[in-house]
């Protein structure tokens, strides 16, 4: 465990520390937004945010 902690941590955060900048996502991961460097802002599916309607 504490090598899967060591390795999400090498990592640049992003959507307020949920998400993972990377170059590609993983098979468990979906692609929000371009980190500021250009990569992709890779979140786990379980913290996919649902779309809000507009009134």
């Amino acid at each position: 465990m504490s090598q899967l902690l060591f390795w999400r941590s090498e990592f640049k955060r992003c959507w307020n520390g949920q998400g993972a900048c990377r170059t590609y996502c993983t098979k468990y991961e979906t692609y929000m937004h371009l980190c500021p460097d250009a990569t992709l802002c890779c979140l786990p599916y379980g913290l996919k945010p649902v779309k809000t309607q507009k009134v």
